[in-house]
């Protein structure tokens, strides 16, 4: 079974690469979970939604569609997959508050693929213009 949703590319504050007021890190920590929390809830809200069961082991992929002339002020621009992974930490855990998985240990949750289009003829085409999260959450059996 698949669930797929989408979500807005990380603040700043997110990434671990990112130097600032903790404050500052706070808050757009607390704002991605949230938009972690709404899809996850969308999601489950759908008709594969309904059938999914969160004690199942969950896999988690994800696409970035960021080209940099793009990306609006404040929004993170990871440049590799262990920050792309990182900058997701608070969806992760919002998911997790809608019920798509018990909780986010390895025993509920795998990490997948990790695919970054920062080309702008790619995000334009496949990415559909916008830059944005396209997450793809898979149960097997």
């Amino acid at each position: 079974m698949t669930l797929t949703l989408t979500v807005p590319l990380p603040h700043a504050g997110c990434s671990p690469n990112w130097r600032g007021h903790w404050a500052a890190k706070a808050k757009d920590v607390s704002s991605y979970r949230t938009d972690g929390l709404v899809a996850g809830k969308q999601a489950l809200n759908s008709p594969e939604g309904k059938l999914w069961d969160p004690n199942k082991l969950t896999t988690i992929s994800a696409v970035f569609f960021a080209h940099r002339s793009q990306v609006p002020d404040g929004a993170a621009r990871p440049t590799d997959d262990d920050n792309c992974w990182s900058c997701l930490k608070p969806v992760r855990d919002g998911l997790r508050d809608a019920g798509i998985f018990k909780d986010d240990s390895k025993q509920y949750v795998a990490m997948g693929t990790m695919t970054i289009y920062r080309d702008k003829n790619t995000v334009d085409k496949m990415g559909g213009g916008r830059p944005r999260v396209v997450i793809t959450l898979e149960q097997q059996g």
